[in-house]
């Protein structure tokens, strides 16, 4: 059994640029959007899609912060979990994207 990485971030810390294009779901880099992607939440899908291809992303599952490259991968606009992170029955998985 794999346990969740909590992952802290300051938003702060990012390096934002005013002015440069967000991902189709509307904003800009400094500004991120709520999204929840799609694909169905059961125990057993790992792969998940967004509208667009982000320039930056944060997921989350259940409140919690997921680390990039250990619980998820993301290519293009496709997250794909890794074993132990899939979301289950009940789960709740959305996303910040830029």
């Amino acid at each position: 059994l794999q346990m969740p990485i909590y992952h802290a971030q300051n938003l702060a810390m990012l390096p934002f640029s005013p002015g440069l294009a967000g991902s189709s779901e509307g904003g800009s880099v400094g500004a991120p959007n709520t999204v929840v992607p799609t694909g169905t939440i059961d125990g057993a899908n790992d792969t998940f899609t967004l509208a667009s291809t982000p320039l930056h992303m944060t997921l989350y599952l259940n409140g919690v912060t997921l680390l990039a490259g250990t619980a998820y991968t993301l290519s293009g606009a496709t997250i794909t979990m890794a074993i132990g992170y899939i979301p289950q029955t009940g789960d709740l998985l959305w996303a910040e994207v830029w």
